[in-house]
């Protein structure tokens, strides 16, 4: 299992916005077994390489290029995965989504989960609306639990929105001082 500095067939980005695009990740492997188009995933996901969360990890999609839109939906396959506690299901207070339009602060998002069952993949979505003008966007999802969650088909479109987003209310976090991966299961 590479972690993210070991292997680029991770990186597949797409779409007008994703030329600019840079990636700052902590403690991040490449995982092929579990995929999310396997008999444990509730949503037909791509079961392409999916991304395994260690140790005070996170993954952060930086400078994402926007269109004149302001209203857009996030969406990712997600699993938890516990094997020390089977019953254990996804939790969105453990698994935290982050957006910045410059990188130094960050407003988390809430989202809904489409499953309910332990162990199964299904995917999660976020509904916002950005402040007119907002360039670039970065985006970034970082988890409270080492070794249980894994995230895959993580896609950006613009859409009716949600929610407004006030970036003047994010709070400063540093999602570079990993710069790539100190460790992690």
């Amino acid at each position: 299992y590479p972690y993210l500095d070991q292997f680029d067939g991770w990186m597949n980005a797409t779409g007008t916005g994703s030329s600019t695009v840079t990636y700052s990740y902590n403690a991040m492997s490449v995982r092929s077994n579990s995929t999310s188009d396997s008999n444990y995933s509730d949503y037909e996901g791509s079961g392409k390489n999916n991304m395994f969360f260690g140790s005070s990890a996170y993954f952060a999609t930086n400078n994402i290029t926007l269109p004149s839109a302001t209203g857009y939906t996030l969406t990712f396959g997600t699993e938890k995965y516990d094997g020390n506690n089977k019953e254990a299901c996804f939790d969105p207070a453990e698994f935290h989504v982050y957006l910045s339009n410059d990188g130094a602060k960050w407003v988390e998002q809430t989202y809904t989960f489409a499953g309910t069952a332990a162990g199964r993949w299904n995917v999660a979505t976020a509904d916002f609306s950005l402040p007119a003008g907002t360039k670039p966007l970065s985006i970034c999802v970082k988890v409270d639990v080492a070794s249980v969650y894994r995230m895959d088909d993580f896609k950006l479109v613009i859409s009716e929105g949600g929610a407004a987003v006030d970036f003047s209310k994010g709070v400063e976090m540093d999602f570079t001082a990993g710069g790539g991966n100190t460790g992690g299961n």
